[in-house]
């Protein structure tokens, strides 16, 4: 009478409702025992005699009603009395009715069990989860200009490693070199996260995903210690569930250090893939 059945990584099997006749309750269970190992079983019983017995009196109680009304409607003379005795006998009959239907429920409910069953293979398929990446790796080559102080040299370019556990957090760390012709280096440690737009993708279309974020960044160079807080624009150039390939300028305003406040620009381009 009903069947469901589940091939997925919760459920495996088949569910069912049988309805035996009761006189056959016993063997039907004794051959699906036969049939594999039996897990867990319960057997309930409900005497349902009173209720049967109760529907019985109510019936035979409308019915007599049901005849005395269509006496009176047969000696009534005017259309008024007609109409109401009419009115009453609709009533009745959707009464009984009604009554008959649930001494036919209960008949078959005291000649039919309902067994329910659930089956499942002994050895059910392993299924293995969807691979998820814990980490980001990856690769990052950047640019970085120092608009607002007067120290030489002022632009830098470079390399390094980026580390993301999830999109709203990671940190890169970064080497570079001066362009103006020396040997000055510079080191540069930052962390920070990106957020998507809902209004633009949320970072879930495979190409040109753009993201805004926030950045807090540390800077060595000429014994120097500086620290950094700015913003991120960025845009995912390719995305994938192995790889992903980003353009991002990042903008700081530097402090603590000798030079004052000033401004730095970081345009940079990032590879990382699925660890």
């Amino acid at each position: 009478m009903h069947e469901v059945f589940e091939d997925s990584v919760s459920q495996h099997g088949v569910a069912l409702s049988i309805r035996v006749p009761v006189e056959k309750t016993n063997e039907f269970l004794t051959q699906v025992s036969e049939t594999g190992r039996v897990r867990s079983r319960k057997v309930q019983s409900q005497d349902i005699s009173r209720k049967y017995l109760d529907a019985e009196i109510l019936l035979k109680n409308l019915q007599a009603t049901l005849t005395r009304y269509q006496e009176l409607l047969a000696r009534a003379e005017s259309v008024t009395e007609v109409a109401g005795i009419e009115a009453s006998l609709a009533r009745l009959r959707t009464q009984i009715e009604r009554v008959e239907g649930d001494l036919r429920w209960l008949a078959d409910l005291g000649t039919r069990s309902t067994i329910y069953v659930k089956l499942s293979s002994a050895q059910p398929e392993q299924y293995a989860a969807a691979p998820k990446a814990k980490l980001w790796p990856g690769v990052r080559g950047s640019l970085l200009f120092d608009l607002g102080s007067d120290a030489e040299p002022s632009n830098f370019g470079g390399g390094g490693l980026s580390f993301s556990f999830t999109r709203s957090f990671g940190f890169d760390v970064t080497l570079m070199r001066s362009m103006g012709g020396d040997d000055t280096q510079l080191f540069q440690a930052s962390l920070g996260g990106e957020l998507y737009s809902d209004y633009f993708g949320g970072g879930r279309r495979r190409w040109l995903n753009p993201y805004l974020g926030f950045r807090g960044a540390y800077l060595y160079y000429q014994s120097l210690h500086e620290a950094a807080l700015g913003a991120t624009l960025g845009l995912e150039l390719l995305r994938s569930d192995m790889l992903v390939v980003d353009a991002q300028v990042r903008g700081y305003v530097a402090f603590a250090s000798k030079l004052g406040l000033h401004a730095l620009v970081e345009p940079g381009i990032g590879l990382s893939a699925a660890f």
